[in-house]
């Protein structure tokens, strides 16, 4: 032991370069602080305008507390960094020779001559690597952002050695599962987390319109120049997209990766990824190296139960402190219930749904005075509004439905109107929220907005929604004949309802069964007997030269 061990490591950590500057092995306390992050809430906020207080909610948005398989990824990802950097001690000759042979491999490869993971010089192996997969909505590439934060991502080594090491490099799989795209992301994250440090970087452009096998044997160099301690693949379902040739070319560039050069690898994705990985038992052997994380949804609970299951009630019970609302709700059975059936357990949905609730009260509170109080009914209102676009997703989920699940990869669609919402996109064309949801008298309506707009803003909304300028002033007119008041909110309402009266008439009119006409004097058809088909009626007058085409001898 030396000088340079650091306490609490241990002593097949302490001496290695690679992992003197990392935090020393985590407890399992240290991953739920870093997993754990409370918006920041003060009892002063409730005295804030409730533009302010629309703000404060909006904190939410990164909110996020330690689930069971979040804090078993952040002991394994811990424990494959460190497994992983052993086997590659930039002390030993060993590295210094694999550093080498990496730089000849890709020369070798930018001649065009093919080549494979025997051509890297073996290293000692103490990598590790498994696979995070989970239904969308899990919490997963939340958990791996905050997991990898407790590391510093770059590290400048200038004794005894010139180097930056890089400790993570999280790696997005492009949608279109392309092996090339994979390889220009990640010299796209390697320039982006260097430069953060101030490193000049330039592998991106170093590296375009290369061949597939220069940019994988420069991804084999950079990878083991910059000592990467763990590439992390996201998304790796969108492998699925491409041939199975191709799909085996990404899977088999990983897997080399891990054996050749000693990187740990994790691959991160939905469930529909899990046939993918497991595909062959030496691809499910590297992806299961110490057992694979799911991150499933909150489950229901027992059937004869109250509908929602211990740790959904816990989960909620720690969020339902950060309330924004001038009079707090107290969480009961009826809206545990209601937040269950409408999010299945689902967390990214249980975080948006009780943002979205906020953000309805705070701004219905300020225009009618109303109570800002959370109700089973309101929850339902808001999420069959509000969850449209994941509402199969949802119903899937209640039903238990694995062939509709399976049709489900991600929720980017509803991750982007949700962020159109809350940037005001859809909040300017929200309907009023009606009176009654919040205890007042029937027939009332409490404006989303306040104030009123004149009419150019009105213009700049039906530009924005794609309606042609000839259709504006009819809509415009149309809407103050709806409208009831000049209010933004009242008139945002007789707008939408303009809107849809403007496309019915502009479609085509439906095709209608018309009611026979009377027959004339002088129609033919007057001569029609009962019981006779038109074919009778046509074959006697033709008979009689009463019909016939024009060149009929």
């Amino acid at each position: 032991m030396t000088d340079d061990h650091v306490p609490g490591t241990l002593e097949e950590y302490a001496n290695n370069p690679f992992i003197k500057h990392l935090p020393t092995e985590p407890e399992l306390d240290d991953i739920r602080v870093a997993l754990d992050k409370p918006p920041r809430h003060s009892p002063t906020d409730l005295g804030l305008r409730p533009g302010q207080r629309w703000h404060c909610v909006m904190r939410l948005a990164e909110y996020s507390q330690p689930t069971n398989p979040a804090l078993q990824f952040g002991m394994y990802l811990d424990l494959i960094i460190k497994r992983g950097y052993v086997g590659r001690d930039p002390t030993t000759t060993d590295y210094v020779r694999g550093l080498e042979r990496a730089v000849e491999l890709e020369d070798k490869a930018a001649a065009g001559a093919s080549w494979t993971s025997l051509d890297l010089l073996p290293q000692t192996d103490t990598s590790l690597g498994f696979a995070a997969l989970g239904m969308p909505g899990g919490g997963k590439t939340h958990t791996v952002k905050r997991v990898c934060a407790r590391y510093p991502q770059v590290i400048k080594h200038t004794d005894p050695f010139l180097l930056n090491q890089i400790v993570w490099l999280r790696v997005e799989c492009p949608p279109s599962g392309s092996p090339k795209s994979l390889c220009e992301f990640f010299f796209q994250q390697v320039d982006s987390a260097l430069r953060r440090q101030g490193v000049p970087s330039r592998y991106q452009d170093q590296y375009k319109g290369k061949t597939l096998d220069v940019m994988m044997a420069g991804m084999a160099r950079v990878a083991t120049l910059h000592a990467i301690g763990v590439l992390i693949v996201d998304e790796i379902q969108h492998v699925k997209r491409v041939k199975q040739d191709v799909q085996a070319s990404v899977l088999n560039f990983l897997v080399t990766l891990r054996n050749s050069i000693g990187i740990p690898v994790v691959m991160v994705g939905t469930m529909a990824a899990q046939r993918l990985l497991r595909r062959t038992f030496h691809d499910a052997r590297r992806g299961d190296g110490m057992g694979s994380i799911y991150f499933e949804r909150l489950p229901p609970g027992p059937k004869n139960g109250p509908g929602f299951g211990p740790e959904f009630r816990m989960f909620v019970k720690q969020m339902w402190r950060w309330q924004w609302t001038l009079q707090p709700t107290e969480l009961d059975d009826a809206i545990l219930k209601a937040m269950y059936e409408e999010t299945q357990g689902v967390i990214d949905l249980m975080v948006k749904l009780f943002i979205l609730l906020q953000l309805r009260l705070v701004m219905a509170g300020s225009k009618r005075k109303l109570p800002e109080v959370i109700t089973p009914s309101l929850i339902h209102d808001v999420a069959r509004e509000r969850f449209r676009i994941v509402a199969t997703y949802v119903s899937a989920l209640r039903e238990n439905d694995p062939e509709k699940l399976a049709e489900f990869e991600d929720l980017i669609d509803f991750e982007r109107e949700f962020n159109d919402y809350v940037q005001g996109i859809g909040f300017r064309l929200e309907a009023p929220v009606l009176a009654e949801s919040h205890g007042a008298g029937p027939g009332t309506a409490a404006g989303v907005t306040g104030g009123v707009a004149d009419e150019s803003t009105y213009e700049i909304l039906l530009a924005a929604q794609g309606i042609p300028p000839d259709r504006r002033e009819w809509i415009l007119g149309k809407a103050k004949e709806l409208a009831l008041g000049d209010e933004l909110g009242a008139m945002m309402l007789a707008m939408s309802q303009a809107i849809a009266a403007d496309r019915a008439l502009q479609s085509p009119a439906k095709k209608t069964k018309l009611k026979a006409a009377e027959p004339i004097d002088g129609d033919s058809r007057a001569d029609q007997k009962p019981g006779e088909t038109a074919e009778d009626v046509y074959a006697r007058l033709e008979a009689a030269g009463h019909v016939g085409f024009a060149d009929d001898p």
